[in-house]
């Protein structure tokens, strides 16, 4: 390239085109349009009659990258807005799915009947076994007890009950979120005064006296050398003494409370009873001594697929015999200080 002589003069301005735009006078807002599809339309067919007769076709380009630019603008917005709202949601959804993972453990005393739509909380010596013998029938329409009987009637697995009734371990987090927040389902918690609880576990799973209390000796020579490894106590023993009932429970609680010891890990006839009213919304809670009054288990009766069949009331079933037992006032102070760690019950009964 030949680089021009310095003495060679600049070309005339006039023989240029124009370097600045033509000058356009503002016009009045009451001349100004305003925005709309419509227009948008009329200015991009517009820019493209002009392109089409241009080498460059500029307008429509620029038209195109700000249209993208725009939806892009959208769509930033619209995510960041639902994200928050989605953590406004989620956050505390994960704490309540947490707690349920902690609660509704494999051997946790709950049950759904998904047919009759009532979630159930009977912990054991609070009649559980009594009140599913009963309500086997109403559900499986059996006169008999027979066919699910013992162990069996507290083992939702077991064939008798043929699927009818679920235990929450086995469900998704959400199928029990919708449990406990469906407005439809009944959610019952049979109660019991845990210091009565627990000596009739002691008097059905671990005295030694087992004439004296009608004891379950298979079952006590099951439990007993578990939980006395569990309190990591002498072993060889086959049953306790109230009063080593009561010094080896103490010694579960204390480990308790060191983080040293699982209380869900405890035999389900000698834990606490666990309801959990912050989580649960129980509409009807019953105490275990209004279990034979068929009057009060009418809101269950209603329920039932065959209601005809429970017209009476549970016949108790406890293998446990109220015998007199004498207590050592510290005997009964360990045994107090272990029944309190059962959750807060209501101090009135409720009833729909």
């Amino acid at each position: 390239m030949k680089a021009r002589s310095a003495g060679r003069p600049p070309k005339s301005p006039t023989s240029l085109q124009p370097i600045l735009p033509t000058t356009r006078l503002p016009r009045s807002a009451a001349s100004v349009k305003p925005l709309s599809l419509q227009r948008l339309r009329v200015l991009y067919a517009d820019l493209k009659a002009r392109d089409a007769k241009s080498k460059y076709p500029w307008r429509t380009l620029i038209l195109v990258f700000l249209s993208f630019v725009l939806l892009s603008v959208v769509q930033f917005v619209c995510t960041t807005t639902m994200g928050a709202m989605s953590i406004k949601v989620n956050l505390p959804t994960y704490s309540i799915y947490h707690k349920y993972n902690q609660i509704f453990y494999e051997d946790s005393d709950f049950a759904y009947i998904p047919e009759s739509k009532i979630f159930m909380t009977t912990t054991s010596k609070v009649g559980s076994t009594t009140l599913w013998t009963w309500l086997h029938k109403g559900l499986s329409g059996k006169s008999s007890d027979k066919e699910c009987k013992g162990s069996q009637v507290t083992n939702f697995q077991a064939p008798c009950w043929q699927g009818k009734v679920l235990h929450p371990h086995n469900m998704t987090d959400l199928e029990r979120w919708k449990i406990l927040n469906d407005p439809e389902v009944l959610r019952i918690a049979i109660t019991r005064n845990p210091f009565e609880r627990i000596l009739s576990a002691w008097k059905s799973k671990a005295a030694c006296e087992s004439d004296d209390f009608g004891t379950d000796v298979r079952e006590r020579d099951r439990l007993i050398p578990g939980m006395l490894r569990q309190a990591q106590m002498r072993k060889g023993a086959s049953c306790l003494s109230i009063t080593s009932f009561a010094e080896v429970l103490d010694k579960l609680r204390r480990m308790s409370e060191r983080d040293d010891f699982d209380m869900t890990l405890l035999d389900k006839h000698f834990r606490p009873q666990e309801f959990h009213f912050d989580i649960i919304n129980y509409q009807y809670i019953l105490d275990v001594s209004m279990l034979d009054n068929v009057t009060a288990l009418q809101p269950i009766v209603r329920r039932m697929p065959f209601p005809e069949l429970l017209t009476e009331g549970p016949t108790k079933l406890s293998s446990s015999r109220p015998a007199y037992q004498t207590l050592s006032e510290p005997t009964a102070a360990l045994l107090y200080k272990f029944a309190i760690l059962t959750e807060g019950l209501p101090q009135e009964i409720r009833i729909p």
